[in-house]
């Protein structure tokens, strides 16, 4: 009899779906914290206010479909989402990961997003020439330039302005555009596929250009609160992230890769 009742748990657990194996021993649900600002074509509002895009496709296929979760998204101010995963209030941010948010999450290896930064200036700027010849933050300093940034972006603060980059601060990205065109900074580092469409829609694409030159290349990454549940369920999310890998939808360029 005892080797029936263990062929039978064989069984039903041979064809148990991946997500359920882990069911008994991992939270239902997780929540995202991420910001409130449109980020065409990645995250935005649609005509009927509900935000779309990229995001919404990648982590909907991944925590929906693949795992089987509920899920909450709040979206709220930056600094705001970054202190709710800092102390456990939410489970996760989609970001890249730097020293100072290595505090107080871990990253998912595999990366839910692929980016890369180029300078944003004006066409008719006067250090033009030495602008377009800049390979790296040393060079920014060296041209004695002026940048832009947004409040709350880690990445530039501990790449970027540790450098000893003079820097402007504003709210969003229009407000940075507004700023080159005023000649209140001499340029803005950036993802060139979400600036283009904003640039068009402000109508400034002729007088702003992007370098040639790819300032960085960076991957956006799942990091998980130290102090939330899905702590100790890191891989389940990676392993989902790597099958998505084989996945065309999912593999195309900026996208899982």
């Amino acid at each position: 009899m005892k080797r029936i009742v263990l062929m039978l748990t064989f069984t039903c657990f041979a064809m148990t779906p991946i997500s359920a194996l882990f069911a008994a021993d991992r939270p239902d649900k997780i929540i995202w914290a991420t910001h409130d600002q449109d980020w065409y074509p990645i995250d935005y509002r649609d005509d009927n206010g509900e935000f779309v895009g990229i995001f919404e496709e990648i982590f909907s296929e991944l925590f929906v479909t693949r795992l089987d979760l509920d899920v909450e998204i709040r979206r709220q101010p930056w600094k705001r989402s970054q202190a709710e995963v800092e102390n456990g209030l939410a489970d996760i941010l989609i970001t890249l990961p730097t020293d100072e948010r290595r505090v107080y999450a871990e990253t998912v290896p595999t990366p839910f997003f692929n980016i890369e930064f180029n300078l944003l200036v004006k066409k008719n700027h006067p250090k033009l020439s030495a602008i377009e010849a800049i390979k790296n933050v040393e060079d920014i300093y060296d041209t004695d330039l002026t940048l832009v940034s947004t409040y709350g972006n880690g990445w530039y603060e501990s790449t970027v302005k540790a450098v000893g980059i003079k820097t402007e601060y504003v709210k969003t990205d229009e407000q940075q555009i507004r700023f080159l065109l005023a000649n209140r900074a001499d340029a803005l580092i950036d993802f060139p596929l979400t600036m283009k469409p904003l640039l068009e829609r402000l109508d400034t694409q002729h007088q702003l250009m992007f370098t040639e030159t790819v300032f960085s290349r960076n991957s956006l990454h799942i990091m998980v609160s130290k102090k939330s549940m899905w702590i100790n369920h890191q891989d389940e999310i990676n392993a989902a992230l790597q099958d998505m890998q084989h996945d065309p939808k999912f593999s195309a360029s900026q996208r899982i890769q």
